[in-house]
C-alpha cells in the first residue's frame, strides 16, 4: 500500500472539485451549450466521482479490485439512468382517462 496523500493534496482536490462545480453551474447559463449540456454535466460528474472515490475514499491506495467495484457501480447506475429515461420517453400513452 502506498503512502496516503498529504493535506495539501486534499486541499487541491477540494479546490478542483469546487472549480468543476462552478463550471457545472456556468454550463447551465450559457445558451450556446444547451445542445450538449447533459453530456458535459455527465462527464464532469463522472470526473468528480472519480476524484472523490480515489482521494477521499482512499481507493487510490487500495487494491485494484475495490476500484473495479466502484467502476461497476458507476456503469450500472448510468445504464439504469438511461433505461429509465428510455422507458419514460418512449412509453405508450394510456388510453384510459
Amino acid at each position: 500500500m502506498a503512502t496516503p496523500a498529504s493535506n495539501t493534496t486534499y486541499v487541491r482536490i477540494g479546490l478542483i472539485l469546487a472549480v468543476v462545480t462552478l463550471i457545472e453551474f456556468g454550463i447551465l447559463y450559457v445558451p450556446a451549450l444547451k445542445s450538449v449540456a447533459i453530456l458535459l454535466l455527465l462527464a464532469l460528474s463522472i470526473a468528480k466521482f472519480v476524484l472523490v472515490v480515489q482521494y477521499f475514499m482512499h481507493l487510490r491506495y487500495e487494491r485494484r479490485i475495490l476500484g473495479w467495484v466502484f467502476l461497476t457501480g458507476l456503469i450500472l447506475s448510468i445504464v439504469l439512468w438511461y433505461a429509465l429515461w428510455a422507458i419514460m420517453y418512449y412509453r405508450i400513452p394510456s388510453t384510459t382517462p
